[in-house]
């Protein structure tokens, strides 16, 4: 019979690998999955990216768009989860980085056999932010000096054409 001491100390060892399996989860590569769907369709992945595009309402659920870096991917969301997000990426604004645990489909019956990702979990890890974009005096001025070309160059056709018979 297994002494309590043992006992205790099996529980430990095996408490201690399923944590270590859990924090070593790794994010998958929206890559991955385009080019390996059948390895990954029907499993749950963790995939972390940036929001980007629109959000679209869908009932109580939501679509949103995630890029990894490389590529995006459709996330079907909880509307309550993504009420988190407060910024949108665009040209303007750096969006929210978000991690996303759900079930992956390579072509989702739900949903005409789109590729995408049906979101359990959506933790938002870090805040976007509005994109200051500073103009370029030098464009400002190559911009100002060719319209003065193209002015002149446009009265000069329109005073040859009226001028020469």
């Amino acid at each position: 019979m297994i002494s309590k001491k043992r006992l205790l100390l099996l529980l430990v060892i095996v408490f201690f690998m399923m944590t270590v399996a859990v924090l070593e989860a790794k994010n998958i590569m929206v890559s991955d999955l385009l080019e390996n769907p059948d390895e990954y369709n029907g499993r749950v992945i963790q995939i972390q990216g940036e929001v980007v595009g629109d959000i679209m309402f869908r009932g109580e659920n939501v679509w949103i768009s995630l890029h990894d870096g490389e590529t995006a991917i459709g996330v079907w969301a909880a509307k309550e989860d993504v009420e988190k997000i407060k910024h949108i990426g665009s040209y303007r604004s750096q969006g929210d980085i978000v991690l996303v645990e759900g079930v992956f489909n390579k072509s989702c019956i739900d949903h005409g056999g789109d590729f995408d990702l049906h979101a359990e979990i959506f933790k938002v890890i870090s805040e976007g932010e509005v994109v200051k974009r500073e103009i370029s005096t030098i464009k400002v001025v190559l911009a100002f000096v060719f319209l003065l070309i193209c002015i002149v160059l446009y009265g000069l056709e329109y005073f040859f054409k009226e001028n020469i018979p």
